[in-house]
């Protein structure tokens, strides 16, 4: 038959070819000796590894010595030969130091050391494989390129991998662009291959010692299916078409998108279905994935990668609409992460992307009462804060929405400042708008509760101080209904609503851990310790104080700051002169700018310290006259007792004992804290022949 007529012309060709073979190297051999070197027997089809394996055997009796080698796998070669015969050495790859050795023994200039991080990514990629360490480090030396092929290496890659069946080779390129989340199971959903194809494939790679290793960390995923190292993942990518490489990419994304519908969400996949999305060439998506890792991440209470996050995406904003989709979550990422100055940084880039297209927004706007509010939240110097935020009060150009915002923020300045004429002249021109359609519930509610704690009956409902966090929340989310807590427990806190404000302040705490609010700990814990302070819970206070963690971040100076003011209150109270001393020396020197209530707190401490101490009279009576001016200032709005009392005592101790007593009595008329007049306050307005210790106790 014609079938077994052309397995007879194989045969005699088989035999035809190895008899001419075998008396070629018979003659050469008669003349010398002969070596036959012949590389990567795993690729030698079965004829020709039956043709080789005969050979060997025949050279056992003749001058020809034949040297093979082959990757550890099965090959046709053993299958023929008698590997009784053979003698086997087992090569494995270079250890991590003999790998550095062998590259710092290449020729260098003096000095001229490569660093360890190329090293590593050398140890890396060649894998033990001596050429390809030599062949990078030469690619180093001569040309100065890192982190690439060479032509050497990309050469010996390319033909291996020419080699490979178009399965196998589709299985590689998929697992390279999976990168990390290349697994069995993913492969196989993004090729649609059956599971024979699919188990060929890996059979072969396998083979040719192309996959990595299983890892052996516990979270990998099971089947993890990954090049071997990143020079064959490059090397087989770059046999893809640009549209084929965008099509597995898509395929990819598919893939995990779905695994992310059904389970848990993970960053790492959002970010890597993002990236996918990018080289599919769907910047929209891509955009919108990444913004996604970047919002789980403050989910997840770790604004810092976070904010990482968020940069990474402005790489796929191509328009100044989505910029400024983008840049606010990255305000409030760096505000978490207590990077105050880079958030406020982000927002004026806001600004100016308004200012683009319409330059009559470029002030005025939502952004700018943000930067305000940052301001005043982060730092101390409150001088031209105020005057900034009087020019949006008092801007006919601005929107009723926005003046209202602004006169919140203006009228706490100004109870700062003890400028009550100026708190006054916000409401009466300010009132009039709140009930403007463009003016949030939130700042409405806000307006009037600040009004109402400092000029009213100070007695704000406490449903109305919920009904504004719950405003809040709805208007700025959960980072605002934070800080909307910590106003209504100050709210309580002037109006002496101590269990009330316990309430809110517990209410903040649970949030903030459950909300993962970490960066909002520190200030909710300073605001728990006014309250107890005002309440004379020394003892309550120093606790909080103690519990929170250090130090804080540099950027927040007020919250630093406002820890050693309140540390030295505490030492003070109960006796600690040198404690409150120590504390004192850590507060930052008051500047012109910042505000007279904090200017008025720091003299008031720097007197009692000042009179424990027994420092120098001139000293000292300039310090009480530095006082005695700032209380004048502050006292029309009668919230300043540890000021005045130690006002009182300065002034006795310089022998101004009735004028100490007068003004002290002056500030108890104007008085509008609601809580108790301590006992000593009492016993100086008793009795003109009080002669109480300089250090009484004071809430």
């Amino acid at each position: 038959s014609a079938g077994s007529s052309l397995a007879a012309d194989s045969e005699m060709l088989f035999e035809n070819v190895r008899t001419a073979l075998f008396d070629l190297f018979d003659s050469v051999a008669e003349e010398r000796c002969l070596v036959i070197l012949v590389e990567d027997l795993q690729w030698l089809d079965d004829a020709s590894a039956k043709i080789l394996a005969r050979m060997v055997e025949w050279s056992a009796t003749k001058r020809v010595y034949f040297l093979l080698n082959a990757r550890p796998s099965n090959n046709s070669f053993l299958d023929y030969g008698e590997t009784t015969r053979l003698d086997t050495i087992t090569l494995g790859p270079l250890n991590p130091l003999a790998s550095t050795a062998l590259l710092q023994s290449i020729a260098l200039r003096p000095g001229d050391e490569p660093e360890p991080g190329f090293v590593d990514w050398c140890l890396a990629v060649a894998e033990g494989n001596p050429f390809f360490l030599q062949e990078l480090v030469h690619q180093w030396i001569e040309t100065g390129h890192r982190y690439e092929a060479p032509p050497s290496v990309t050469k010996v890659l390319q033909e291996r991998l020419s080699r490979l069946s178009k399965e196998a080779l589709q299985v590689l390129q998929t697992s390279a662009v999976l990168g990390d989340h290349a697994t069995l199971d993913r492969v196989e959903r993004v090729l649609e291959y059956h599971p024979h194809q699919l188990l060929s494939a890996v059979e072969e790679l396998s083979k040719a010692a192309m996959l990595g290793m299983q890892s052996e960390r516990v979270d990998t995923a099971a089947g993890q299916l990954q090049p071997r190292h990143d020079l064959l993942s490059s090397g087989a990518l770059s046999r893809l078409a640009p549209v084929s490489l965008a099509f597995v990419h898509r395929r990819s994304a598919d893939v995990l998108e779905r695994e992310i519908a059904q389970n848990a969400m993970s960053t790492t996949m959002l970010w890597a279905c993002a990236n996918h999305r990018h080289h599919a060439g769907d910047r929209e998506r891509a955009l919108s994935l990444s913004m996604s890792c970047a919002e789980h991440l403050l989910e997840l209470g770790l604004p810092h990668d976070a904010c990482t996050a968020f940069e990474r995406s402005l790489g796929y904003c191509v328009t100044d609409f989505e910029r400024l989709k983008l840049l606010p979550r990255l305000a409030l990422a760096f505000e978490l992460d207590s990077e105050w100055k880079r958030s406020m940084d982000v927002l004026r880039t806001c600004m100016g992307l308004i200012a683009k297209d319409d330059p009559s927004k470029g002030q005025h706007n939502d952004y700018e009462l943000l930067i305000l509010d940052a301001r005043h939240r982060s730092a101390l110097d409150f001088a031209t804060l105020l005057d900034e935020a009087m020019r949006c009060v008092e801007s006919e150009q601005a929107s009723p929405g926005h003046r209202v915002g602004a006169a919140v923020l203006a009228m706490k300045l100004a109870m700062d400042f003890g400028r009550s004429e100026c708190f006054d002249a916000i409401y009466q021109q300010v009132s009039p708008l709140v009930h403007e359609s463009d003016v949030s519930e939130h700042d409405r509610l806000e307006f009037q509760m600040i009004y109402r704690t400092i000029r009213g009956d100070g007695f704000v409902p406490i449903e109305d101080l919920w009904r504004f966090a719950d405003a809040a929340r709805l208007t700025g989310g959960e980072a605002a209904y934070s800080q909307a807590i910590l106003t209504a427990s100050t709210a309580c806190r002037l109006s002496a609503r101590y269990s009330e404000g316990m309430e809110f302040l517990s209410k903040a705490l649970d949030h903030a851990i459950a909300n993962r609010l970490y960066s909002k700990r520190p200030t909710i814990m300073l605001v728990t310790a006014q309250l107890h302070i005002a309440a004379g819970a020394f003892d309550k206070a120093h606790e909080v104080l103690k519990a929170i963690e250090r130090p804080i971040p540099f950027s927040n100076i007020r919250d630093r700051n406002q820890i050693y003011y309140l540390e030295a209150r505490i030492a003070l109270e109960r006796g600690d002169l040198a404690g409150a001393a120590t504390a004192f020396e850590l507060i930052d020197t008051v500047s012109p700018t910042y505000s007279v209530t904090r200017k008025g707190y720091y003299l008031a401490l720097q007197v009692r310290i000042g009179l424990g101490q027994d420092v120098d009279p001139k000293i000292m009576a300039r310090l009480v006259s530095e006082l005695e001016i700032t209380h004048l200032q502050m006292r029309d709005l009668g919230i300043q007792d540890f000021e005045a009392y130690s006002l009182y005592l300065g002034l006795s101790a310089l022998g101004e004992k009735d004028r100490g007593t007068e003004i002290l009595r002056e500030y108890v008329e104007r008085r509008r804290i609601k809580w108790p007049l301590s006992q000593a306050t009492l016993s100086a307005l008793s009795s003109e022949d009080n002669r109480s210790h300089p250090i009484a106790n004071e809430s």
